[in-house]
């Protein structure tokens, strides 16, 4: 985003409360989840609502506007619907069961003519309208999901960037946010910060407090961390804390709020945060390169540098939407002065932010481009290619900003299937770009990288055993398929009657692909073909025949 755009939107934000929503999109706003909480790979970019029999729960539009955008997918957010306003604004409503029912005829007609479960679609401008407090759809959990809610975001319309909900509503809250314990980091190596000790704090009457208020310790360049949470209401959720702020003897020393945090900087929470005994800690000093929208006023990036071998003062202060806040005051010295470690910069395994790394070796090449970490550091490659067509890279407490990239020279056996041959990346799977004598792969976390040939097609079998099956199929509301793949996992999944194609609902939670048998849908003797083909192109059928 340039300058400009960025001077925008902080104007558009800053008058966020003047332009405060009032309708929410479910009648019980008790909060599971809240904007910025730290999840595997991305801070949480909107509001999460749940309660006891909540599945099936209305949903309701929060203000008049028109539906921009309609997603159905088995992953990520499931069937999600956008709602621009005409405030700038587009709120976002994921997970659901079902859409109303002018929507749902709406995605069921572009589905059939896509001949695909699977759609996204951009509804002109008057198409489908909807007003303030109209029903757009009932709560579910579908796509990544994992446990029925509404998982509901408001972005910039132009910037597209998650704005933090609860800046924009008022709600009522005069909770103070709890900090539970802090981490003390040696950073004398300012790549590698070493953990000092674990500190716990205690709360007695909303005041926070350390047993030992005076600590001592051997190092003079320090790192703090902090573990807490924050509640909306009495005994609700355990949510994160919206504003943090360090001072060091009276200054101010870092300050971050949880809010404008751009999708493309989302896994900066990799760097941001990490977990120890349960309980997640977020850092109050900074990487060589981090989201800067996030912070307000950080000095030195945050470091805590003691000069002398007298107390100081510290103090953590920590802040909700709503305004209420919580403080931590303490006193900390140092029984020796420590410079920092110098850095050999110039040593062939040193990645650097600014220029990245390269490493060529006989059958392959990695690059990690420039500004795909957020810190730099010393980078380990352990090769067995030859031996197991696998490699390990290793940068301890470095997470990848963007993929980088391994490109292997294929022998003259393995281009016949070059494409066919996936990059297993710990828990992931990337996918070949071939050319003539090299399969270029993009890889988007560090670890184990191992080259892996799929040519097993995807199974397929009946969601209950066959011979139930053919007893309960005249009483049955639906028609389901277990279906799963090996390797490269599942791109593409077709069920045909009687040579026709059928709308199937795909739960990737569940391998589940559910035919719900309809109006439309033939009685008598049925001939079905189930088609499923992975994301490098085997291809497993299922034919079966049913009588209904």
């Amino acid at each position: 985003m340039n300058k400009i755009g960025y001077i925008l939107l902080m104007c558009l934000c800053l008058s966020a409360r003047a332009q405060l929503y009032t309708k929410w999109p479910v009648s019980n706003t008790n909060l599971t989840g809240n904007y910025g909480e730290i999840r595997p790979n991305h801070f949480h970019a909107g509001l999460d609502f749940a309660w006891e029999n909540i599945l099936g729960s209305p949903i309701y539009a929060v203000k008049s506007g028109y539906i921009s955008r309609i997603k159905i997918s088995p992953y990520g957010y499931g069937k999600v619907i956008y709602i621009t306003h005409y405030d700038g604004k587009v709120s976002v409503y994921a997970h659901q069961l079902r859409f109303n029912d002018s929507i749902s005829n709406y995605v069921k007609r572009e589905q059939i003519r896509k001949l695909s479960y699977e759609v996204e679609l951009f509804p002109q401008l008057n198409e489908l309208p909807v007003k303030e407090a109209e029903l757009i759809g009932y709560v579910g959990n579908t796509g990544g999901s994992t446990g029925p809610h509404l998982h509901f975001e408001i972005r910039d319309e132009i910037t597209e960037i998650p704005l933090n909900p609860l800046m924009i509503y008022k709600l009522t809250d005069t909770i103070k946010p709890n900090c539970t314990s802090l981490a003390l980091f040696d950073i004398q190596d300012t790549l590698q910060p070493q953990l000092i000790k674990y500190i716990s704090v205690k709360n007695k009457k909303d005041s926070l407090y350390c047993v030992n208020d005076s600590i001592v310790i051997n190092q003079s360049k320090l790192g703090i961390a902090f573990s807490g949470y924050d509640q909306e209401m009495f005994n609700g959720n355990p949510n994160n804390i919206y504003s943090a702020k360090l001072f060091l003897d009276d200054t101010l020393m870092y300050h971050h709020e949880l809010n404008y945090i751009p999708f493309d900087l989302a896994n900066y929470v990799n760097e941001f945060s990490f977990e120890a005994d349960k309980r997640k800690y977020q850092k109050c000093f900074l990487p060589s390169v981090y989201a800067t929208y996030m912070y307000k006023n950080v000095k030195n990036k945050g470091r805590i540098e003691l000069k002398d071998t007298l107390f100081h003062y510290i103090k953590l202060e920590w802040q909700d939407e709503a305004g209420n806040s919580n403080n931590l005051k303490f006193y900390i010295k140092s029984k020796e002065l420590n410079d920092y470690k110098w850095i050999n910069t110039k040593a062939p395994n040193f990645m650097n932010v600014k220029s990245g790394f390269t490493h060529s070796a006989k059958s392959f090449t990695l690059n990690i481009p420039p500004n795909s970490v957020y810190q730099s550091g010393f980078i380990s490659i352990t090769d067995n290619f030859s031996s197991k067509k696998s490699v390990n890279i290793s940068v301890p407490n470095t997470p990848l900003r963007q993929a980088g990239m391994m490109t292997i020279r294929l022998s003259e056996k393995q281009k016949e299937r070059a494409g066919k041959w996936i990059l297993k990346n710990n828990n992931s799977v990337c996918l070949p770009k071939v050319s003539e004598n090299f399969n270029s792969y993009n890889f988007k976390s560090f670890g184990n990288l191992t080259m892996m040939l799929d040519t097993i097609a995807p199974t397929i079998k009946t969601a209950v055993p066959l011979k139930r099956l053919k007893t309960q199929i005249k009483k049955a509301e639906n028609l389901s398929f277990k279906i799963s793949d090996n390797l490269s996992g599942i791109a593409n999944y077709y069920v045909y009657i009687n040579d026709q194609w059928v709308l199937a609902e795909y739960d990737a939670k569940s391998d589940l692909l559910t035919y719900f048998f309809n109006a439309e849908t033939p009685t008598g003797e049925l001939k079905i073909l189930v088609s499923v083909q992975d994301r490098v192109g085997n291809v497993g059928t299922y034919k079966l025949n049913l009588t209904r």
